[in-house]
């Protein structure tokens, strides 16, 4: 079987697959017929769907549709942020806290048995879905392709965690992880390879996807591409303008009717809807209307909403985009003239006020400056090319070959007495290591180190990692501590007691076991398969009533003998699979041009 890596743009609200053929990349359609995949995993009537079918069962199974659960992978369930994100939630009853303190979600509706899916498994659902895609596509071109390494792209502002949380998750979709890389960067890779006539110039990648702001500074000297600075919000992001939207519409149906809406979820799974739609409209006119028939114990919604009234309420988003900018800038130690162009990624960058804002602010016209780069398409796109680079499909090409140096993005140290002692400064290349030494200065047992990622010079302030422990340790043992980060960013860290030669790896606590992984991997390749029947199912059944209904009509009309027989035949196979129904019905319509 010949290998093919693919490039995957695992978002919030949707997701992108892309694979390198005929010398450029390729954006995967998928089963319905577009490059975007809602992140949305449905459960009901002992099935799941994935994707479209299950976004468009939101509105039927608000509580066991799952969807925004990027914002929930590698985080604890007691976090504040994870509350407050839960609370927004149609199936918030449903996600409960496992024992390693994170989060799980409880679903009843398959196979008649309750199942608590990890956060991680719910993302190998989705990562499975692309990759099934993917290899379906290139199937067609080549019966020997099996789609198993990729490289996928996450926010620049997710913690260690996370990335090994989406790492686990892919793992349980069947694949091997050629490289995690922050979005901004596979942008940039993107912009580079659209523009090879570009050697050096600075650019600030502005990507404002579903769920996350993140801005990066990124310097490109013929094929190498550094990061040099990047800055990110973990929650704003299309969702969060929805929600300002839908608070919006809320207020006004409890001023005008005295009913809060807030508790009602199917009403709010409507009207959340509609708010993304509206949205989305006013990137292009001037004023959009939400109406709704018998929202709520038959009272209709209708509202006229303005570009003027979304930007009113959508201000402190637009003031907290900007601010990022700054800080970017400020990181990277650079002015704003020093910038050489801005691109603008992710769907929610279409917002015309955050065009209005970013040309104000530098100046000058230096937006997607002479470059044709689809938003939602440029960090898929970057990720395939990335992929096909260390899969070695660009060994002969020299021109190809981007060499690129990414950074850490968020400092990384431990905790000293409740001071914040820095290893990795958040602008730290990638990879990297250092050693310190420290002293358990306790008469503990068990020397803890605590790691910690953010720039707050008290630990309690910074987002929790993971605790290193030492066994048996005695007081006034000295240990020298090496810190290594890989290329995905991602912490190893080792232990050599001073005075020996004697070496250990220090326990991590991974978030899942290899063991749970395999399991939950074999979990989800089942899955894959009955939602697979299930689906040829669907389409053969689709297929049937389609033959059927035609052909019915067309004997109803003359009394046709083929007609007659085609019928007689569907009605005596009903277990055929949709290809098996459309070439015997072709075979026996021999003269179907007669009826047309």
């Amino acid at each position: 079987m010949i290998n093919n890596a693919i490039g995957i743009d695992l978002g919030t609200t949707n997701s992108l697959v892309g694979i390198w053929r005929n010398n450029k990349v390729e954006i995967i359609q998928n089963n319905s017929s577009s490059t975007l995949t809602p992140s949305f995993v449905s459960f009901a009537n002992n099935n799941y769907l994935i994707g479209e079918a299950a976004k468009n069962n939101l509105k039927k199974f608000p509580e066991s549709t799952i969807y925004d659960i990027k914002r929930l992978i590698g985080r604890r369930f007691k976090d504040d942020s994870v509350q407050h994100d839960i609370s927004l939630l149609t199936y918030n009853s449903r996600i409960k806290e496992k024992k390693n303190g994170r989060c799980e979600i409880e679903i009843k509706e398959l196979k008649n048995k309750i199942y608590n899916f990890s956060i991680e498994q719910i993302t190998g659902m989705i990562l499975s879905f692309l990759k099934k895609n993917a290899e379906e596509y290139m199937l067609r071109f080549d019966k020997n392709i099996k789609i198993k390494d990729a490289v996928i792209t996450v926010p620049a502002y997710f913690t260690e965690v996370q990335k090994q949380a989406t790492k686990d998750a892919a793992v349980i979709a069947g694949l091997n992880v050629l490289r995690i890389i922050n979005e901004p960067t596979a942008a940039a890779i993107a912009y580079k390879k659209m523009n090879p006539e570009i050697n050096k110039s600075i650019i600030l990648i502005f990507d404002l996807g579903g769920g996350t702001l993140d801005v990066s500074i990124v310097s490109i000297n013929e094929n190498d591409i550094s990061v040099l600075a990047t800055k990110g919000i973990s929650h704003l992001g299309g969702i969060d303008f929805d929600k300002k939207i839908l608070d919006f519409c809320i207020d006004y149906f409890k001023k005008n009717n005295k009913i809060d809406l807030s508790n009602e979820k199917k009403a709010i799974t409507r009207l959340k809807n509609e708010c993304e739609t509206a949205k989305i409209n006013l990137s292009s006119a001037m004023e959009t209307s939400i109406n709704i028939e018998n929202i709520y114990k038959g009272i209709n919604f209708n509202l006229t909403i303005t570009r003027i009234d979304f930007e009113k309420i959508s201000e402190d988003l637009f003031e907290n985009c900007m601010k990022c900018v700054k800080k970017t800038l400020e990181i990277a130690k650079l002015k704003k003239e020093q910038i050489d162009n801005i691109v603008k990624i992710g769907g929610s960058s279409r917002i015309p006020k955050i065009g209005e804002l970013l040309k104000k602010f530098f100046g000058k016209e230096i937006l997607n400056k002479n470059i044709n780069i689809n938003p939602d398409e440029a960090v898929a796109c970057g990720a395939a090319y990335q992929a096909a680079s260390i899969d070695g499909d660009f060994k002969d090409d020299s021109d190809n070959q981007i060499i690129l140096l990414d950074i850490i993005g968020i400092s990384l140290g431990y905790d000293n007495n409740g001071k914040m002692e820095f290893i990795f400064s958040n602008i730290t290349s990638l990879p990297n290591r250092k050693s310190i030494i420290l002293e358990n200065k306790s008469d503990n047992k068990e020397f803890n180190i605590k790691v910690f990622q953010g720039e707050n010079n008290e630990s309690k302030k910074n987002y929790f990692l993971k605790d290193f422990i030492i066994y048996n340790s005695k007081k006034n043992d000295k240990y020298e501590i090496r810190f290594e980060i890989d290329v995905n960013s991602i912490l190893h860290v080792f232990a050599k007691k001073c005075g020996t030669t004697y070496e250990f790896q220090i326990d991590e606590k991974k978030i899942l076991s290899k063991k749970k992984i395999d399991e939950l991997k074999e979990m989800c390749e089942k899955e894959l398969e009955l939602q697979n029947l299930n689906n040829e199912k669907e389409k053969a059944t689709n297929v049937k009533c389609k033959l059927m209904e035609k052909y019915l009509e067309i004997y109803n009309k003359n009394k046709n003998p083929i007609a007659y027989n085609i019928i007689n035949y569907l009605r005596k196979n009903p277990n055929e699979t949709a290809e098996t129904y459309e070439e015997t019905v072709k075979e026996m319509d021999i003269n179907s041009w007669i009826f047309d």
